[in-house]
């Protein structure tokens, strides 16, 4: 009973208390922004130390021997059997109607999947 007693007597008059609520809603905005601030400060510096990374460590995926061009395609998102689209087309060097024939897709489909996967890894 006593507590409540004191919170009674903190009671701002109405003038106040109106106001009180928009200044309330003002900060809290106002610090939700500087923290939404920060962490697209920290994504962006993420992206970038990524980029850098990948553009220091990049090396032509025609000089790759098959442990790294596999390696490369699934760090770049490729499945397995994309993997082994690209083995074809990078190390075997095939095209035309012998990648067809050794992946067994038609050729349209072939030809798809051959620019996107060099899209992907390059």
């Amino acid at each position: 009973m006593l507590i409540a007693g004191v919170f009674v007597l903190w009671i701002l008059p109405i003038r106040f208390s109106l106001f009180n609520g928009l200044f309330v809603a003002f900060m809290c905005c106002f610090i939700l922004y500087l923290v939404a601030v920060e962490v697209d400060k920290k994504k962006a510096l993420n992206n970038e130390n990524k980029e850098l990374t990948k553009m220091l460590n990049h090396k032509d995926i025609y000089a790759m021997n098959e442990d790294e061009l596999y390696e490369h395609c699934r760090n770049c998102g490729l499945s397995d059997v994309d993997c082994k689209i690209a083995y074809f087309i990078i190390i075997e060097r095939l095209k035309g109607k012998e990648l067809y024939q050794a992946i067994n897709y038609s050729e349209r489909q072939t030809k798809r999947k051959r620019k996107e996967i060099l899209n992907k890894i390059k």
